[in-house]
């Protein structure tokens, strides 16, 4: 089995590192077991792991099961909202998304920026 290395920003320093201790920051996702979504987890001051779930606040909202690339759209109560697209090529599927603050519309889906999720969220 290959290495599994986290990934982080780069090896130069960034703004929020700590240069006196070199911890460097890094964003650390994982897919919880009871398939809820993704989890963010991050260390706090006292050095305890801390996560949430960061899509758990979202609700569908719309769907386009076009064969090939197909588009969820989920919005969140106070506004915000992110769009998830899947794209299927042969039994290899991708997933990337665009999120914003407000002005959710739906029908702009295949003209967005996607990325992926660490960059995303």
């Amino acid at each position: 089995m290959a290495d599994i290395k986290p990934k982080y920003h780069s090896d130069t320093w960034l703004e929020n590192d700590d240069v006196t201790t070199e911890a460097k920051k890094v964003k650390l996702w994982g897919y919880n077991a009871d398939a809820t979504g993704y989890v963010k987890v991050a260390v706090n001051a006292a050095g305890e792991l801390k996560s949430s779930n960061v899509l758990a606040e979202y609700a569908i909202a719309d769907l386009d099961t076009t064969p090939g690339t197909q588009y969820n759209g989920y919005l969140r109560a106070d506004g915000a909202w992110y769009i998830q697209r899947q794209v299927t090529s042969g039994t290899d599927i991708a997933y990337t998304y665009v999120k914003g603050a407000s002005g959710y519309d739906f029908s702009n889906r295949a003209s967005e920026s996607y990325v992926s999720f660490d960059s995303a969220f």
